[in-house]
C-alpha cells in the first residue's frame, strides 16, 4: 500500500507524533495505525489494529488515545504509540509492518 503524504488525508504523517488510521482493504487484520516517530531521517511505526494479546472480537480493535497511547477498549491494555512498548496489562507489543519512505516524493510504502 502506498500513501502519498502530499495528500490532505495523510498530512498528519508529515509531523513527528502525527498519526492516522488506515482502514482500506488488505491493510492489516483490522486496519492500521501509522505514526511518524522521527524527522531526520524520517521514521514511522505501522501497527496492526488487532489487539495482540486477545482473541479478536468486536471490542478488540486498537485505538489511539490522547495522541500518545494505543489502547485496547476491551481491557484497557495500553502501549506507547511512538515505540509500541506495552505499559499495562499486555506484555506483547502490537504487530508491526514494514515500510519504506521516499522523502523526495513523500511516498510511504507499507508492506508485510
Amino acid at each position: 500500500m502506498n500513501l502519498n503524504l502530499n495528500y490532505a488525508n495523510y498530512n498528519n504523517l508529515n509531523y513527528v507524533g502525527g498519526w492516522i488510521y488506515v482502514d482500506e482493504q488488505q491493510s492489516g487484520t483490522r486496519g492500521l495505525i501509522v505514526v511518524r516517530t522521527s524527522d531526520s531521517p524520517a521514521s514511522f511505526k505501522v501497527y496492526d489494529r488487532n489487539a495482540p494479546h486477545l482473541c479478536p472480537d468486536n471490542t478488540t480493535t486498537l485505538q489511539v488515545k490522547d495522541g500518545i497511547s494505543i489502547i485496547c477498549p476491551k481491557d484497557n491494555a495500553t502501549w506507547i504509540m511512538l515505540s509500541g512498548q506495552p505499559t499495562s496489562i499486555s506484555s506483547v507489543p502490537p504487530k508491526t509492518y514494514f515500510w519504506s519512505y521516499d522523502a523526495s516524493s513523500k511516498n510511504l510504502n507499507l508492506y508485510n
